[in-house]
């Protein structure tokens, strides 16, 4: 692979980059990543991210095109990577790729100021201004959009020859009560922000001065409940981390989310939206430990993600 990304750059790096000449490329992959490949490519002492898109974890086809749309909207925001290039021709390679600038920094961990800085960057993200009649995909009703998709991934599970009767059977108790909570509250969910949807720990680059948020493949229009579910998930914690979040880290979060936002609700509806998340990711864990398990996926990306699936499973709580 790195001798045909060597033969892009050389063929492609006036087109994708205004290199007149490449006196020296350097590539490094950056494992870890679960439906794209990642480079990072040093040309002419210079860094870029290189993204090649595997698989569509968004279900999209034209998934590179989405993100690299996104990455362009972000640009005047200072909240993530410069886009620079997208090829979707497959003509180089059997993906599509982006080329987007190489952010140098640390991943988010559990130090004051880097969750500060966290909270900072996602509570600029969730300000941003929307314009109308945007690209943006949209949960125009939050909770109910969430509790439809708990159900069709529950619904394709079930399906499958090797599903889990037990886990089947109690995420079915857990989705009722959860309904009956959803039909009860009076926590209103308003579309009105752009959602990363995917803010686990490697998502995140702390330079130390401000949070850049990586991997926009899935960002879309929700509520910003959302996003604060999945950062507070010790489900999502556990994916990338050695332990998840405590109680007194994630106040430290909250109360600097709060006070950049001025979203006084945010935890309480952030609550039963991390529930229906806890049952999405059992889920999706549940279904790549089952595809591993049958050989269905590429070995460069699921099966070095093996023992993470079963960390996210065991990390539910349902079995």
């Amino acid at each position: 692979m790195e001798e045909k990304i060597k033969k892009y750059f050389l063929e492609k790096g006036a087109e994708a980059l205004g290199l007149e000449v490449a006196h020296s490329i350097v590539i490094s992959e950056i494992k870890g990543g679960d439906y794209n490949l990642n480079y990072k490519i040093v040309i002419n002492n210079r860094s870029y991210l290189l993204r090649l898109t595997a698989e569509a974890q968004s279900g999209r086809s034209d998934q590179a095109r989405y993100e690299y749309e996104t990455l362009r909207f972000l640009m005047v925001s200072n909240l993530a990577p410069r886009p620079y290039y997208i090829d979707d021709s497959r003509k180089y390679f059997p993906y599509d790729l982006i080329i987007e600038e190489y952010i140098e920094g640390n991943k988010i961990m559990y130090e004051e100021g880097s969750l500060r800085r966290c909270a900072h960057a996602i509570a600029a993200l969730h300000a941003l201004p929307i314009p109308q009649n945007s690209f943006f995909s949209a949960w125009e009703n939050p909770l109910e959009c969430q509790l439809s998709a708990v159900e069709n991934a529950l619904l394709l599970y079930r399906q499958r020859k090797v599903a889990d009767k037990k886990l089947v059977a109690a995420l079915e108790d857990k989705l009722l009560m959860t309904k009956q909570d959803i039909n009860t509250t009076s926590v209103v969910f308003s579309p009105k922000s752009l959602v990363h949807t995917d803010l686990v720990f490697s998502n995140m680059i702390d330079t130390g001065e401000r949070v850049y948020i990586i991997d926009w493949e899935k960002a879309r229009i929700d509520d910003p409940s959302y996003d604060i579910a999945v950062f507070l998930s010790p489900v999502a914690n556990v994916w990338d981390a050695p332990r998840a979040l405590n109680e007194s880290e994630q106040k430290i979060f909250l109360k600097e989310y709060i006070e950049h936002s001025g979203d006084e609700s945010i935890a309480e509806r952030a609550e039963l939206r991390s529930r229906l998340f806890t049952m999405q990711a059992a889920l999706w864990a549940a279904g790549r430990i089952a595809d591993v398990e049958a050989g269905s996926i590429r070995a460069e990306l699921g099966k070095l993600n093996y023992e993470r699936y079963q960390r996210v499973l065991a990390a539910c709580n349902l079995l």
